[in-house]
């Protein structure tokens, strides 16, 4: 993940979703998958969605 990583932008937090993916238990999961489905919505530019996405990221991060 961290090599495929190294080749998209900074916007993508690629770092962040393998920092989730590594936590223990289902907060890890979460965020990893929160992760991912934040860069699927930036690839295909589904914007409108982000800000949900971000505020449920920031609930799981503060757990």
């Amino acid at each position: 993940m961290r090599r495929l990583g190294a080749h998209l932008p900074e916007k993508y937090r690629v770092a962040e979703m393998v920092a989730g993916a590594v936590r223990a238990g289902t907060i890890g999961s979460n965020l990893a998958q929160l992760y991912l489905e934040r860069c699927y919505k930036l690839c295909s530019e589904a914007y409108e969605d982000l800000g949900r996405i971000d505020r449920e990221i920031l609930r799981f991060e503060s757990m």
